[in-house]
């Protein structure tokens, strides 16, 4: 279906079951917003389908159909669109960006007002970003991460020298763009919490703390005032790190622990992790150095320093690309050591901290617990007395003490009292065992089932209640996880959710939906179908994962 007839064929409202032009982008009757594909934005852009989500916004593909043109549109969602910081933040991205005006920035072609709140009117960028490179690929070779990064350099010695840095460069804002013709083109992605410099060299704006905390110089953890361009090297040199050794330089197992390690902690060096020339990961640590003035001052002179490591007979990363565009995603924290010297000033800045960072997920979600699958090094260990239990493999695991295995949730009406037995269904029987006689191993059981409907599937073990923010983190990180070997986890939308009515297997109760509007969100009650405008931020219904059938 294409982008001019897609209006033809939009679906009935799923709030009020009433056919709406295609231009209403709210049910009049309850006020909540439509399904966007098909409908048209603006009075000309024709959404065709999301390309990515974030935690503010999402990406949709458009066509202008006054000029027969491919777009992307960014947007605000809805349950944000009220917060005054959030819209100028995302106004300030396409006022920044078109004040750089680079080849290696991704180009603002406009900024639209609509009945959902601004939209950016962007270049369709092909191709994907940094961090799905390094998902998808592993590692980069030293050559090939040199050449990315010097493009990525390149565009921020433009911004710099237009007065803005970027303060939030991570992977997932390098994007590795595929133009229809030529070579592919490094684009700088994001730069909503770009701040100007003056002309006396002072930063504009309050001394609030934003960024991603794995790339956050230890400066910008005190304050956005105390940021300037030598922050972005810290955060180019971190990128640099995780592209040559697939991890970040500086992680902890919670997010005030994460900045604590950033500024107490020295990473390990590279050259031990892969092989890398010692003189590369001397400039990298550099990068990485606590006081701004001992890292390099400019993008240029790091650009400079990096040249003798970008081989000309390996310097392409051109590959074949799907047409996608990805938003920033929330940041993998994984443990590592950290020193405990500054434990007072983790107690002093966690709480405000903690304000800051879950600013909209909303009270009493629950901690995500995936139902993640054993790795296969696991599951090739001897089992042992002491080792953890996988349902989804249905046989026991060696676990090490310290690293606990986290298994799929049991749903509640499938909870056996302890020790009960696979076989004989007698609590305090071994399993396996009948009246104290051996008997052979049960075979591993399949993985947890999946429940169809039409051309969607759900899991069959569930999540648990929680806010809608959590809700969807739960479905996106199923997919960070690919779980079942299914990477295209998320939320379902009210349709989808309705879909399942009926469906056996599926636990009746409440499961969120992407439809929100002034804070309030709709849950579908299932097996019936019917539905419900809920608080987004009450911890009242379950997570309905949905993806493509397999």
């Amino acid at each position: 279906m294409n982008a001019e007839s897609a209006g033809a064929h939009l679906e009935a409202c799923p709030f009020c079951g009433a056919d709406h032009d295609e231009a209403t982008l709210r049910c009049p009757a309850t006020d909540m917003v439509l399904p966007f594909e098909g409908r048209i934005l603006a009075g000309k852009f024709r959404l065709v389908s999301e390309l990515g989500r974030g935690g503010m916004g999402a990406v949709w593909r458009a066509k202008n159909v006054h000029v027969d043109r491919d777009v992307a549109l960014k947007l605000i969602l809805p349950e944000v669109s009220k917060n005054r910081e959030i819209v100028a933040r995302f106004q300030n991205e396409a006022r920044v960006a078109a004040r750089i005006g680079h080849p290696g920035i991704c180009d603002i072609l406009d900024l639209e007002t609509s009945a959902l709140g601004p939209v950016i009117v962007m270049e369709l960028l092909r191709g994907e970003n940094l961090g799905q490179r390094l998902e998808s690929g592993g590692k980069l070779t030293p050559p090939a991460a040199v050449a990315l990064i010097r493009e990525a350099l390149d565009a921020l010695d433009a911004a710099h020298r237009a007065g803005i840095i970027h303060r939030d460069l991570k992977p997932e804002n390098l994007f590795i763009h595929q133009p229809e013709t030529g070579p592919t083109v490094l684009k700088l992605m994001d730069f909503g919490i770009s701040k100007f410099i003056d002309r006396d060299g002072a930063l504009t704006g309050s001394g609030v703390m934003m960024g991603t905390p794995e790339y956050m110089a230890p400066e910008q953890i005190n304050g956005a005032v105390f940021a300037d361009a030598r922050t972005d090297i810290w955060a180019i040199g971190a990128v640099l790190y995780k592209a040559l050794t697939g991890v970040d330089p500086f992680t902890g197992a919670t997010v005030p622990a994460t900045l604590l390690a950033v500024i107490s902690a020295e990473p390990e060096p590279i050259d031990l992790r892969q092989r890398v020339p010692p003189a590369l990961s001397a400039v990298i640590l550099r990068c990485l150095a606590k006081k701004p003035d001992d890292r390099y001052q400019s993008a240029r002179e790091l650009s400079d320093a990096l040249q003798p490591f970008e081989s000309p007979a390996t310097v392409t990363h051109a590959t074949v690309f799907a047409p996608t565009i990805a938003l920033q995603r929330p940041p993998s924290l994984t443990p590592t050591h950290w020193s405990t010297r500054l434990m007072g000033l983790l107690v002093l800045g966690a709480a405000g901290f903690a304000a800051w960072w879950f600013l909209g997920r909303g009270p009493d979600a629950p901690p995500i617990e995936l139902p993640t699958l054993v790795t296969e090094a696991l599951r090739s260990a001897d089992p042992s007395p002491s080792a953890g239990t996988d349902p989804s493999a249905g046989g026991q695991v060696a676990t090490p003490p310290t690293q606990p295995v986290v298994v799929p949730p049991v749903p509640e009406d499938r909870v056996e009292a302890p020790g009960a037995s696979a076989t004989s269904g007698e609590a305090g029987a071994p399993a396996g065992a009948t009246g104290g006689t051996p008997t052979p191993a049960s075979p591993p059981a399949a993985p947890p089932p999946l429940i169809v409907s039409g051309e969607l599937v759900t899991p069959a073990v569930l999540g648990k209640t929680g806010n809608q923010h959590w809700a969807k983190e739960y479905c996106a990180t199923l997919g960070k996880n690919n779980y079942l070997d299914i990477s295209r986890w998320k939320l379902a939308n009210p349709n989808e959710a309705k879909s399942f009515a009926k469906v056996a297997g599926v636990k009746a109760g409440g499961y969120w939906t992407t439809a929100a509007h002034r804070g309030r969100a709709l849950v579908v009650w299932l097996p019936k179908g019917s539905q419900t405008s809920v608080k987004l931020t009450t911890k009242a219904a379950r997570p309905l994962c949905v993806a493509p059938k397999p």
